[in-house]
């Protein structure tokens, strides 16, 4: 009974792997905003925001983990999924060390490494994010986005000419 505890805790996954995307688009807005000047103010927030991204990527981790122990996910999306989450959170930690060097150094050169490093973290998350979501939504689940979805359809009924005829049915059909 304790492991199924254990085990029923990574349905929180779906829901705490969101925060990682969060921070690293703040992250991207503030590496923006501060883009000519290393030394704004604002890289006192992305001191705080690089902690909390490694923090929500290792809980994503954790949790994640306790979900795949529940489940069954013998799929190869599945391991794209997790190799993402670790390039995700090793590419986090030298995130975190070079920008403390970046920081106490000045050197253009880390600058340039630590925003290089940032641009794999986020595009990382990225593909993390997107294994993620066929995993859960399917393979196809942005075809609808892309113009290459189906039509939905129940009980034989078109719902995009239902919704677009309503005008013409019957009173019995409404």
């Amino acid at each position: 009974l304790k492991g199924m505890a254990v085990l029923s805790w990574g349905s929180l996954h779906p829901m705490i792997v969101h925060l990682p995307i969060g921070f690293i688009f703040l992250g991207m807005v503030i590496e923006i905003l501060s883009f000519r000047n290393f030394h704004s103010s604002y890289r006192t927030v992305s001191q705080l925001l690089l902690l909390l991204l490694h923090l929500a990527l290792f809980l994503s981790i954790v949790f994640g983990s306790l979900l795949l122990m529940g489940g069954d996910y013998g799929d190869s999306l599945i391991d794209q999924h997790i190799k993402g989450a670790i390039i995700s959170m090793l590419s986090s930690t030298v995130l975190m060390v070079l920008h403390h060097y970046a920081i106490n150094t000045s050197s253009i050169k880390t600058i340039r490494y630590y925003r290089l490093v940032f641009a794999i973290t986020l595009t990382s998350i990225i593909f993390t994010g997107h294994f993620g979501g066929m995993l859960t939504h399917g393979e196809d689940y942005l075809d609808g986005i892309t113009g290459t979805g189906k039509k939905v359809q129940a009980s034989n009924i078109d719902l995009i000419t239902v919704g677009n005829t309503a005008g013409d049915l019957s009173p019995q059909q409404q």
